[in-house]
């Protein structure tokens, strides 16, 4: 019996989320978002087994469920797990096995869980077919297989933070996407960054979809806040290199403030009660769960 684990972090997007969408980003000139990957991670265990069985298990959804080798092209449609259901029928595995997913991030608390998630689980899964696929394809592979999941257009940066981790500036252009690794004081990351979750699960997708279409169609008024997103990453990736005063909770604050306004209007859905309660509450010395070093995926 092998054994294969594998895990990747989920990430707290600082700015420029929504411009990740293809191709929505190539709409705006000099697109980017700007991320940190934290210490909370996705995890992905698999066991080979003798005898065909396939076992699909999610420890924090308390979810698992059998099946086999020869019915493993009914994945495909399986709604159970679905997202690593649909990643099993890709990969296609000629041995039976025990996987067991778990994520220390609550599902839909908007750290890009089920994206950590894929790519663990891709790791796993593509060191159990012999390594199948090079890592450069990890990437492309998630945000595919993920869209079908959630039936909307994927958009990159979460895969970009679950695999490299760090703090990260992702470029969007039409000759492809770029991550650049901020060399920034991560201590100073750390110390003023708080994780408040509300108890309350968002449907990024969903938002995304709506904002999606009207994009498409068009919409100046969407088009104008897509270039204050694209904007606003800019000065933070700026802030964070120490070229606007970085380590400054007011120029921090200026940046972040003025980004979530904007996608507040972009939404036109505005914040939770508890969100909006939330901000500006975290007083000096509030430590959060977080980490800016290279927390990457790793495989073992």
């Amino acid at each position: 019996m092998n054994r294969v684990v594998s895990s990747a972090p989920t990430r707290i997007d600082l700015a420029g989320g929504t411009i990740d969408i293809w191709p929505l980003y190539l709409f705006h000139p000099g697109a980017t978002t700007v991320n940190f990957a934290t210490s909370l991670r996705a995890h992905c265990s698999i066991k080979t087994r003798d005898d065909g069985r396939i076992v699909l298990e999610s420890r924090d959804r308390k979810v698992a469920f059998e099946t086999e080798l020869a019915a493993i092209e009914d994945l495909a449609r399986e709604e159970r797990l679905e997202l690593i259901s649909k990643l099993v029928h890709f990969f296609k595995p000629t041995t039976g096995f025990h996987l067991i997913a778990n994520s220390e991030a609550p599902a839909g608390a908007g750290m890009a869980g089920s994206s950590a998630l894929a790519i663990a689980c891709i790791g796993a899964l593509n060191r159990l077919v012999g390594n199948r696929y090079e890592e450069r394809k990890f990437i492309s592979i998630a945000a595919n297989i993920e869209t079908t999941v959630i039936r909307v257009p994927a958009g990159f940066q979460d895969y970009y933070s679950a695999l490299f981790g760090s703090t990260s500036c992702v470029h969007f252009r039409a000759d492809g996407i770029e991550r650049e690794k901020l060399d920034v004081d991560e201590q100073k990351v750390q110390d003023r960054i708080a994780i408040c979750y509300t108890g309350e699960p968002r449907l990024s997708g969903t938002n995304n979809w709506e904002i999606f279409k009207k994009h498409i169609d068009g919409d100046a008024q969407l088009f104008e806040i897509f270039d204050a997103i694209r904007d606003s990453a800019l000065r933070m990736r700026q802030a964070l290199l120490g070229r606007r005063h970085v380590g400054t909770r007011r120029e921090d604050g200026r940046v972040l403030a003025g980004h979530g306004s904007v996608h507040r209007w972009a939404t036109s859905l505005g914040a939770s009660v508890s969100v909006d309660a939330t901000i500006g509450w975290a007083p000096a010395g509030v430590r959060s769960n977080t980490s800016a070093k290279d927390l990457r995926s790793g495989i073992t």
